[in-house]
């Protein structure tokens, strides 16, 4: 079947997803389990959800991501964790705010992680959001198998769970008692009361389109206590760099490719009695200069044409970025070798993505499932043209980089 288009902007006004070809078969599998749940035709549910007389949460659980781990971005966490000793001393409390939360992984996470760096959490409150009403059901059992703590050692789980059958754990209630979770959009104006010292949100701003992408920076930069810090995936990075949003985010001094704050408040002077020169010898005002304009980096604008699928365009841009940017270099390798890919250029495909792979070695900018997704693409590519041992050593490395 093929997507209306009324649904795809129905979606986008909804979460805020941009759907392309790469991503639509999910959710027309969802019209199609929903429409079968219901006893209707497809089409009859897509015209009853779009006119607001079948509910849309089922469909928003289906089509929304709600699968993450423990501990998916621990050393993000361990850096940021880092200044909350600080926050705390400067403002009796560290409130921090994970959106989206998924199942609960990312905040119990934190908690976890700061129980190392504070003495205790009593002066600690995390909030979890999630646009998904059964994520966040789940969130608040604090239950979890297997999957979620895969990257869980049996120390760190035995530290910090209490087995309540053979294979499922609960969050020990230290932890669930710093941490809550209500359902919220990030697309909402004020989704949460503002003054959050730490917000999270990683890997959602990829999926946006550009305004959706601005509103949600606008109303995260609203949320952002001013001496506080957003956290976003590096990947995301560049959308900050950008300028986008009206309230701007800078790299934060602290962090790293992640970690962004607001551009700092400036301090007014102490109020002086108003002195009314005369008007024969008072000089004219200097005129104001404009502001120069907000700068877009090469990968930014190099990113944006490749979800526009201007990709000739892209990979020009993600070549100029890799020689002009170096602090993103690798970055522009990724998406260079995922738009050479795609436009079915073979051999230099195989050519950036090696480069690619080399330059992460040394500066580990990719994130794991990044990485596998070029080990992935380049044994896609050797299997067709050989040779089939370097396929295969690139399979096995796509699964380890996931492991």
């Amino acid at each position: 079947m093929e997507l209306s288009p009324r649904i795809i902007t129905w979606i986008e006004a909804a979460v805020g997803h941009r759907i392309t070809r790469d991503n639509s078969a999910a959710v027309e599998l969802a019209l199609e389990h929903l429409a079968r749940e219901n006893d209707m035709a497809v089409n009859r549910y897509e015209a009853g959800l779009l006119a607001g007389t079948l509910p849309a949460m089922p469909f928003i659980d289906r089509i929304t991501t709600q699968e993450s781990y423990f501990l998916r971005h621990g050393p993000a966490m361990a850096t940021v964790a880092g200044l909350a000793p600080n926050l705390i001393r400067e403002h009796g409390e560290l409130r921090v705010l994970s959106l989206p939360c998924a199942r609960g992984e990312e905040a119990f996470s934190f908690a976890m992680i700061l129980s190392r760096r504070l003495p205790g959490l009593d002066r600690v409150r995390i909030m979890g959001g999630d646009v998904s009403a059964a994520a966040v059901r789940a969130a608040s059992r604090a239950e979890y198998g297997p999957n979620a703590l895969r990257k869980a050692d049996p120390a760190f789980i035995r530290d910090h769970f209490d087995r309540v059958s053979p294979e499922r754990f609960r969050v020990r209630p230290s932890f669930r008692a710093c941490t809550g979770f209500r359902q919220a959009n990030v697309l909402d104006p004020y989704p949460f009361p503002g003054g959050f010292h730490m917000i999270f949100c990683q890997n959602l701003l990829i999926y946006f389109s550009t305004a959706c992408r601005i509103r949600a920076l606008e109303n995260l930069a609203a949320m952002l206590h001013p001496e506080g810090c957003l956290v976003v995936d590096p990947t995301e990075a560049s959308f900050l760099l950008a300028r986008e949003a009206a309230h701007p985010f800078f790299p934060h001094p602290d962090g790293d490719t992640m970690l962004f704050r607001l551009a700092p408040q400036k301090k007014s002077p102490p109020a002086v009695e108003e002195q009314i020169p005369d008007p024969a010898v008072a000089p004219p005002p200097e005129p104001v200069p404009p502001p120069p304009p907000p700068a877009v980096s090469l990968l930014a604008r190099a990113q944006q044409a490749a979800r526009d699928r201007e990709l000739d365009a892209a990979v020009a841009l993600f070549t100029r970025s890799a020689r002009l940017e170096p602090d993103t270099a690798v970055l522009a390798l990724y998406g260079k070798t995922l738009a050479l890919a795609d436009k079915g250029e073979r051999m230099a495909t195989l050519e950036t993505g090696d480069a690619c792979l080399a330059r992460n070695n040394d500066t580990q900018q990719l994130s794991p499932d990044q990485a596998a997704g070029i080990h992935q693409v380049l044994a896609l590519i050797l299997e067709r043209i050989g040779p089939g041992d370097l396929a295969l050593k690139h399979r096995q490395k796509s699964r380890k980089e996931r492991l």
